[in-house]
């Protein structure tokens, strides 16, 4: 390329006297465009080379075979994604500057009225298109397949209608001397990256909307890191390239991962990946999910089923790895229901890669709200670690993660190569958001993991479905798992993957075998057979026990069979229901060790009892206590490996059940269950949260169990799992889950007996209605069908000012179906009057929260930023929101306006009693029970 000549004898002096970054409104110091546009198109050759193979590959298909050059399209399109700048409305932002342009002729018209309405991604939209078509011969659609990716570089692509409204006022796009410095700057370009051959081989070259979109995601970071001053600072001279290889290096990105194809049989690989898994034998499952991967000849969806406890998340992280290996992929994302549980993955994830035989360090992140809460990831993030390499052949040359700071935050997170994180962050891929396009860059490269498939509600589903065609049209693999999946979703999304491929729908078999693995791809579905030699899962018969919803009962039951110890689960769908069992509990068994775990409490503490909970009911037997009872709510049923001995449950979701069963005697504990207490080695699950009915009547789940669940979903959960008369007590595992699944499921057909059909019938009316409004209320904020989107105009309709965020931001930004809530940081104010962090025994307990001017410390800072719980409807419904709103706000503080860990955020003040009234509220915050709530009324 023809950059030996110095940057400033390629241009005039009026194209040298366009501005592109300033350091201040004055203009004081300021960098002109064709500079920042040079460092753009440098940098962009280095980010293409960081991309994973995958991804490139997907670019370079999209051009004509004579003309596969990815690389010299990127840095064209980041070389010239700045050339909007080139246009009256932008020069005006700085008159200083645009006064130095005024002396080479580039004059601003009088009219100004109008200059807010072209931003310079839209103007060099339509400044592209008209030189490719005018000066290069391209075809209109070639054209806008191009410009589009200009339009979009701020994250936002252009509404359909704009480019044209914008040709017509050329006083905004720029005319006569402003033309002239445009085709001068992009003629340039073109000569310095020699692509004029290359832009005639593109011209009649339509690019489809995802290679658009990945070329949009990958300008942004070229022009994000360009216009990083500490790498490319203002006023440097020096040779271009070598000032973008040296903001490169100083940068230090982990390069993309390069799996390896394994060539171990499953019996060792499981062995060397998982060693204390060492001694056993692989589980079917994870054997056909190997066969699912080996065999694939293209990318597919992999759809593993099988009971809680199988080994999935072994099964998965194996195949990704062959997957990877296969298609050229260079991480992996493994998507969860929660935060919770996507801290519990992090371990195992990071346990896995520091096993892998990728020579030198791969990069890794948590993506989700409060991972600087994970510990794991603060050692990431504080040690900055890399493994020593071996080169001598003894040993394998293993990876290690590492977070790097520039690939952290919301936004570069993801593209990072190994991130766990929740499912939000792929519903993303689907949302109509700012910045859409580098999330989907950071997808199209990974093996994407989806567990707990089934936690994803009726809402949210009509999300990942979109976003499932997205990842098809991305030839992304991915791992789609779940004990519980009924049929029509199984069918769904296997049919949402298809259409991505650009295939029909496939039939998926309902009378599958369970364990089962499902693989789809263009050619059609399969069904993985289970091997021969592996034998099957072994069955677990439990006994099912109803039991009414009074305490004394279940205090009755647990005396009984924890008579020689034994850990025991009450799980309550209701955090109210989960406080009043665990406070009743200690008071009728002062001696007995009762924790209670539930989303009302503060996140560093919520986050310590998931730890201790994780490390003394995991496997491990060694921590294991002797007596213990374990009061939570939904987050004891998903991807945490925890062992119970004993279950109680509110009912819920038969497929939610089922998960909840899937912690109770989840790991063998000796020969015949011998190492578990002579009483608790038969497992028995009691059913509770049932109010009174008549003898033989419909069940009645209890108030809080309706406002969580759909009533349908939990009759049918109640007629499948035999509450009615002359029904089976019993559940064999894994044999009863999927017909139990599938029967519940089935709305064509009513379960139970013939007294309950009438009110199942009315209930399925309302939930069916229910789930119609929600999935019209999501597809209004979805992007469009991969196969309706030919470019990339309009692309974000309702989301062009928006930035996607999980279910604590507000309308169209979500993915999530929830009530609008508020998060608080919970500080204490003393008798005296200062602001403390809250006094409990922590690191940080008492240290000064509020200064009379100007924001805490940043360590003390970051401290509170973590130190948040989230209210509960009572103060966050519809009628009580603006209320509580109004009254935080009132006690904001202003010196937190200044710190970037705490603006924007509101606090909940406790007293030395950690008391407060808050809106018409009594609000009591307590160590062992979490945030309580009560009416203030008299």
């Amino acid at each position: 390329m023809s950059s030996a000549v110095p940057w400033s004898d390629r241009y005039s002096a009026a194209a040298r006297s366009v501005w592109g970054k300033s350091a201040d409104f004055g203009g004081n110091a300021w960098m002109p465009v064709v500079l920042h546009l040079e460092d753009s198109a440098d940098v962009a050759r280095l980010v293409w080379d960081w991309l994973p193979l995958h991804t490139r590959e997907l670019v370079e298909r999209a051009l004509p075979e004579r003309a596969r050059d990815g690389r010299r399209l990127l840095q064209w399109l980041a070389g010239v994604h700045d050339i909007g700048k080139c246009s009256p409305p932008f020069a005006a932002k700085v008159p200083a500057l645009a006064d130095r342009m005024r002396e080479h002729g580039l004059v601003l018209p009088r009219d100004c009225t109008e200059f807010s309405k072209a931003p310079h991604g839209l103007v060099g939209h339509v400044v592209l298109e008209r030189w490719l078509r005018e000066r290069r011969g391209f075809s209109l659609h070639a054209a806008r397949s191009q410009a589009v990716v200009v339009g979009g570089h701020h994250g936002v692509p252009p509404p359909k209608d704009r480019p044209g409204w914008l040709r017509d006022r050329p006083h905004l796009v720029g005319e006569g001397r402003w033309v002239e410095v445009q085709d001068e700057v992009l003629d340039a370009m073109a000569e310095r990256l020699e692509v004029d051959d290359l832009l005639a081989a593109w011209a009649a070259c339509v690019l489809p909307a995802p290679v658009q979109a990945l070329l949009t995601g990958a300008v942004i970071v070229s022009d994000w890191l360009a216009s990083n001053t500490d790498l490319f600072p203002f006023g440097e001279c020096a040779d271009q390239e070598e000032r973008a290889d040296r903001a490169w290096h100083d940068l230090d990105l982990p390069a993309a991962w390069e799996a390896s194809l394994p060539d171990d049989a499953s019996v060792a690989l499981l062995a060397r990946r998982f060693p204390r898994l060492a001694a056993f034998t692989p589980r079917p499952v994870q054997s056909m999910a190997l066969t699912a991967a080996t065999s694939a000849e293209e990318p597919r969806l992999v759809i593993v089923e099988a009971a809680m406890g199988a080994g999935k998340t072994e099964a998965a992280l194996l195949a990704a790895e062959v997957l990877a290996a296969k298609f050229g992929c260079g991480g992996v994302y493994v998507a969860l229901p929660t935060m919770a549980t996507s801290d519990a993955m992090f371990r195992r994830v990071l346990d896995w890669i520091s096993r892998l035989d990728q020579p030198g360090a791969t990069s890794a992140h948590l993506a989700h709200g409060k991972a600087n809460l994970n510990k794991d990831y603060r050692d990431l993030v504080a040690q900055q670690r890399m493994s020593q390499v071996y080169d001598d052949g003894v040993r394998p040359q293993e990876a290690e993660a590492q977070v790097r700071s520039w690939l952290s935050g919301r936004k570069k997170g993801v593209l990072a190569n190994m991130v766990v994180g929740t499912i939000d962050q792929l519903l993303f891929t689907a949302l109509q958001a700012k910045h859409l396009a580098l999330r989907h860059l950071a997808f199209a490269g990974k093996v994407v993991i989806i567990d707990e498939a089934h936690a994803a509600d009726d809402y949210m589903r009509t999300y990942l479905v979109r976003a499932l065609e997205w990842l098809a049209a991305y030839r992304v693999p991915v791992i789609l798992m779940s004990a519980t999946l009924p049929h029509a979703q199984r069918q769904e999304l296997a049919a949402a993957y298809r259409l991505g491929c650009g295939a029909a729908p496939v039939v998926v078999p309902e009378a599958a075998p369970y364990p089962a693995v499902t693989t789809v791809d263009r050619h059609g579905l399969e069904l993985i057979p289970a091997p021969e030699d592996v034998g099957a899962e072994p069955e677990r018969v439990i006994e099912v026990v109803s039991l009414d919803d009074e305490l004394d009962s279940l205090a009755t039951v647990l005396a009984e069979q924890l008579a020689d110890g034994g850990c025991a689960a009450v799980i309550r769908n209701t955090v109210g229901r989960a406080q009043e069992t665990a406070r009743f509990l200690r008071e009728r068994f002062p001696d007995l060790d009762v924790v209670l775990i539930h989303s009302r409490f503060i996140a560093t503490h919520r986050a310590d009892r998931e730890a201790s909970l994780r490390d003394t009911l995991g496997p491990d037997p060694a921590q294991r206590p002797a007596r213990q009872v374990v009061v939570g709510t939904q987050v004891l049923e998903q991807s945490l490996d925890l062992d119970f001995d004993l279950m109680m449950t509110d009912l819920a979701p038969v497929d939610l059940v089922l998960q909840r069963v899937g912690r109770l005697h989840r790991h063998r504990r000796g020969d015949g269950e011998a190492d578990r207490p002579a009483l608790l080695r038969q497992p028995h699950l009691y059913l509770t949260g049932i109010a009174d009915s008549p003898e033989g009547g419909v069940p009645d789940p209890v108030g809080g169990s309706r406002a969580v669940y759909p009533l349908s979903l939990l009759l049918r959960s109640a007629a499948v799992l035999g509450l009615g008369p002359d029904c089976a007590t019993t559940l064999t595992l894994p044999t009863d889950i999927r017909p139990l699944v599938e029967r519940a499921y089935r709305f064509d057909e009513v379960p139970g007996p013939d007294a309950w059909r009438r009110d199942i019938e009315k209930a399925d009316r309302d939930y069916l209605r229910k789930v119609g409004e929600q999935q019209r209320k999501a597809d209004d904020y979805r992007i469009r069908e991969v196969g309706l989107t030919p470019d990339l105009r309009g692309w974000l309709e309702y989301g062009d000012t928006s930035e996607a965020e999980d279910a604590r931001s507000a309308g169209a930004s979500r993915v999530r179906d929830s009530e609008d809530g508020l998060e608080v940081i919970v500080v204490q104010r003393r008798s005296d009057g200062e602001i403390v962090y809250l006094d409990d025994g922590s690191e940080y307990a008492g240290r000064l929260a509020v200064h009379l001017q100007g924001p805490p410390p940043n360590d003390i800072a970051r401290a509170l930023a973590a130190a948040t719980v989230r209210l509960p409807l009572q103060l966050t419904n519809e009628g009580q929101f603006e209320a509580t709103l109004d009254a935080l706000e009132a006690q904001a503080h202003a010196g937190w306006q200044e710190s970037p860990w705490l603006a924007g955020q509101l606090a909940l003040h406790l007293d030395d009693d950690w008391h407060a009234e808050l809106a018409g509220f009594d609000i009591t915050y307590d160590r062992e029970l979490g945030l309580m709530v009560e009416s203030g009324e008299a």
